[in-house]
């Protein structure tokens, strides 16, 4: 599978992550023996020439630091989540508004 596939594996195991053990929990959810996180990273880095995740494995302090990718992560799919439900919130609104129009007409 390619990397950008894994990269939505992840992303969908990150959110379920914060449902499982709660947002800011990013050692249990790294950890995690269900989620499998560091083996969906591991397997894109060695089948992958470009990745977003060696960086972070080859660091001293290797573990923390995919923590922290996570941690970006989540904030990136929460907004995006969020973003997403406004869009669709001001599309009901200019429906609606448009509905409104037509009948005034």
């Amino acid at each position: 599978k390619s990397a950008m596939f894994r990269s939505r594996i992840i992303d969908r195991k990150i959110l379920i992550g914060i449902l499982k053990h709660g947002y800011g929990f990013w050692t249990l959810i790294y950890n995690d023996a269900e989620l499998l996180i560091s083996t969906d990273i591991d397997h894109i880095d060695k089948n992958s020439n470009s990745n977003n995740y060696s960086h972070y494995q080859t660091h001293p302090q290797g573990s923390l630091k995919l923590e922290t990718y996570i941690k970006h992560r989540a904030e990136i799919l929460i907004k995006t989540l969020i973003i997403q439900k406004q869009i669709e919130h001001y599309n009901k609104v200019l429906e609606k508004k448009k509905i409104e129009n037509i009948k005034k007409n």
